[in-house]
Parts: C-alpha cells; structure tokens; sequence
C-alpha cells in the first residue's frame, strides 16, 4: 500500500507541465480553454500563465476577437520558442553533430565536425569548445547526446 501524499509543488508543478504541453501541443491556447480543458480553476490557470510568464517561456499574442460582453478579452498564449533551448550532439563513428534547439523544435546553429576517434582527446575538445560557445549568451535546459555503443 502507497502511504505518501503529494505536496503543494508537486501538485503545482505538474500544473505548471501540464499547461505548458497543452500550449505546445496547440500552438496557441487561451487562458479559459485551459481551464477548460485540464478542469484547473481559473486562478489556477492565471497564476501559472503569469509565472510562466514572467519567465518567459510563453508569451500573449493580440486578441483574436472582438469583445462585445462582459469579461476579458480572449488571449491567445503560445510558447515563447526563443526563451529557453537545448543542445543536441551526435557523435557518430568519425563525424559529431552539434545543434541547437528551441523549445518548439526548431534546429538552428546546425554543424558537423570530424574527428579521428583513436583520439578522444580532441573529441573532448571539440565538444567544450562548441558547447561553450552554443551557451554563451542562452538559456540552456540542457544537453542531450547520443553516443554509439561498439
């Protein structure tokens, strides 16, 4: 028998995930579709959409429809994709690849790099060296790297 209980930032964090897939999964989302959606309370969804926010990760596009009632306008949010990236690095048999992503995907900063592998020592190298100047001036998450198993 399981006798933990979940916590307040457990809860709120898997809030907070939550809201974010479903903006990503969209593409754009209002606040009352959230809370529509995920059964969250408004106040809930408002307090998370302004943390994240804040932070950056998402961002509020101009309303798409005309007000006419009561209440706020609809306002789309939608992930903010240059807020936050990872880096991604392939090492193959004599190539590494090293690329930069967004937070919706996006490759940029894509290069290849050859590299002798009786020579680990200047794999090592090339990979400081790029990754130091991929997260020079970024966000980063984190890395993620594939490395072939022999």
């Amino acid at each position: 028998m399981n006798l933990r209980g979940t916590n307040h930032q457990i809860v709120k964090q898997r809030n907070r995930l939550l809201i974010l897939k479903l903006i990503y999964e969209r593409g754009s989302i209002t606040r009352q579709e959230i809370a529509r959606i995920t059964t969250l309370t408004p106040a809930t969804v408002t307090n998370i959409t302004g943390e994240l926010l804040e932070e950056g990760f998402i961002r509020e596009l101009p309303a798409y429809e005309e007000k006419t009632g009561v209440g706020r306008k609809a306002i789309p949010l939608v992930i903010n994709s240059s807020s936050a990236y990872v880096i991604a690095i392939d090492v193959g048999p004599k190539i590494i690849r090293i690329a930069l992503s967004g937070l919706v995907g996006h490759l940029s900063n894509v290069e290849s790099y050859n590299y002798e592998p009786r020579e680990p020592e200047k794999l090592i190298s090339i990979l400081c060296e790029k990754v130091s100047s991929l997260i020079e001036g970024r966000r980063i998450l984190g890395i993620g790297m594939g490395v072939p198993v022999s």
